[in-house]
């Protein structure tokens, strides 16, 4: 039998979980993890589960109830990395940044972006390529900021001026302590502003919303990104990215995606207009 305590055998658990997650769509059966930590080393099901409740404890990952089964899925309530060059943890969260990272503050809150959701993680990995590839550049929008997540980060990454918009009063409260945290104030207006109301042009621009909204605003978008800058969207799931990207197609060309739990994200750069666009 492999004992536990084994180097690194608890961190290889830890990994193989994480793949199994990655594959279904974020959650598995607890029946499922405590097998596989039998199975790998050779323990009996009672201590594979002290094992799995051990990563549970550690914060690695957290227990889900529902309908009568137990689920396991990735715990984010304490330091995450979101990217190559993005962290986050809630304040007073100690502990030290790596040399080359960005740390983010989130407060938990009512607002969406709190990194739970694959959306916003896959967006935070699309805004690092985006500034990874030189495309960030000096301005950028954020429509439908919820907690500010993208937002700051855009601007953590070295962005001179965001605008973040939302429609909702409660995330635009939550938005604004998140950005006064994070000591972003100065770099980061936080607006009820629509979309169509909302006057130049942007280097960079962020939209974590669902197909429909995509597609309806897929001109405005257009129309508010400078020639070869680049869009960030996010909010839809693997089977809708067809639908979105048709309506961007005129107007945008992709140059990266992922995807994780179903979900998708994808960076569009700008064409220039000098055919009708």
């Amino acid at each position: 039998m492999r004992r536990f305590a084994e180097p690194n055998f608890l961190e290889e658990i830890t990994k193989e979980i994480l793949s199994l997650l990655e594959s279904s769509h974020g959650r598995i059966a607890c029946c499922q993890a405590v097998k596989l930590a039998a199975d790998k080393s050779g323990a009996n099901i009672r201590t594979a589960g002290a094992v799995i409740n051990r990563l549970v404890t550690a914060g690695n990952f957290r227990y889900v109830y529902e309908y009568g089964q137990s689920y396991l899925e990735k715990s984010f309530a304490g330091l995450v990395r979101l990217s190559d060059k993005v962290m986050v943890a809630p304040p007073g969260y100690d502990v030290a940044i790596p040399v080359g990272m960005v740390m983010l503050r989130i407060n938990p809150g009512a607002a969406f972006g709190d990194c739970r959701h694959p959306t916003t993680r896959l967006s935070v990995r699309a805004v690092d390529f985006v500034f990874a590839g030189g495309r960030g550049g000096r301005y950028g929008l954020d429509i439908g900021t919820g907690s500010g997540i993208l937002a700051m980060a855009a601007a953590a990454l070295g962005m001179s001026r965001v605008l973040a918009t939302d429609i909702d009063s409660c995330a635009r409260q939550e938005a604004r302590e998140n950005i006064r945290i994070n000591r972003l104030a100065n770099r980061i207006e936080v607006s009820d502003q629509p979309l169509e109301k909302i006057s130049g042009r942007f280097d960079l621009t962020i939209a974590n919303l669902r197909p429909p909204t995509l597609i309806r605003y897929a001109k405005r978008i257009a129309a508010k990104t400078e020639p070869g800058g680049a869009a960030v969207l996010s909010g839809m799931k693997e089977e809708e990215v067809a639908g979105v990207l048709a309506a961007f197609q005129p107007f945008f060309d992709v140059v990266w995606n992922a995807t994780e739990g179903g979900w998708c994200a994808v960076v569009l750069q700008r064409k220039e207009e000098n055919n009708g666009n």
